[in-house]
């Protein structure tokens, strides 16, 4: 599972007490992260808004930010178009 924090984004495995991977500052914002999604059709990409306006797209088998975009209004939902 996935949580969102300040300026962080944590994998986690239920059975461990430390993130599998931890994203901080990514892309240079000192911004909330404030909503995480997994792509229900694809299991490794993970989708998060934080609160500079920014909508960021994670790679989850190399562990690593994939594209951010920022967008003209701020989001604070994600959903994926199956």
């Amino acid at each position: 599972f996935a949580t969102a924090s300040d300026q962080a984004v944590e994998i986690w495995s239920p059975s461990r007490s430390a993130p599998l991977q931890r994203h901080v500052g990514i892309w240079g914002s000192t911004d909330t992260v404030q909503v995480v999604r997994y792509n229900p059709a694809e299991p490794n990409i993970l989708g998060s808004c934080s609160a500079d306006r920014g909508v960021g797209l994670w790679d989850l088998r190399s562990g690593t930010p994939l594209r951010k975009t920022i967008l003209n209004m701020r989001s604070n939902a994600l959903e994926w178009n199956p």
